[in-house]
């Protein structure tokens, strides 16, 4: 059997916010999450780091239809890894 994952980095919280311009135009990954999304592709996203500005990044795992159990099983194998999961932005006076 055939298995695919797509793996992508989360859009920043400031970006959702209004905080700093969308990227232009949109990407094709970007439109492949938001068609995902609405058909119910399985999806989660853990913790990857924080950017350059000290802020908490986050990566997406994107599963076939019905993988599920198999999303969620690479995603812990990744944050049992990175560890990311137990680190703590430091927060501005």
């Amino acid at each position: 059997m055939r298995k695919l994952l797509i793996v992508c980095a989360v859009v920043s919280a400031a970006l959702l916010r209004g905080r700093i311009p969308p990227p232009s135009p949109p990407g094709p990954i970007r439109d492949h999450f938001s068609v995902a999304n609405l058909c119910g592709y399985p999806a989660v996203s853990v913790p990857n780091g924080f950017d350059e500005k000290g802020r908490p990044t986050g990566i997406t795992f994107l599963g076939r239809l019905y993988a599920e159990a198999e999303v969620l099983a690479v995603a812990k194998a990744y944050q049992d890894v990175a560890r990311w999961h137990e680190q703590k932005p430091e927060l501005l006076a």
